[in-house]
């Protein structure tokens, strides 16, 4: 999705536009705090939800 992405240099601006894609993906994964020590996922989508309310 992100053609000769280096993690030293990047366009931030690509990865902001698609946030909220990556937070839809992210839903399809382990967003289980407990569970997540021994599977695959992440809940760093709901923190930036959180984080984005008013």
């Amino acid at each position: 999705m992100f053609p000769n992405y280096k993690k030293a240099c990047y366009d931030a601006k690509s990865l902001v536009i698609n946030i909220d894609k990556a937070i839809e993906n992210e839903k399809n994964f382990c967003e289980d705090i407990e569970k997540l020590e021994n599977r695959l996922g992440s809940n760093v989508g709901k923190l930036i939800v959180e984080m984005r309310k008013d």
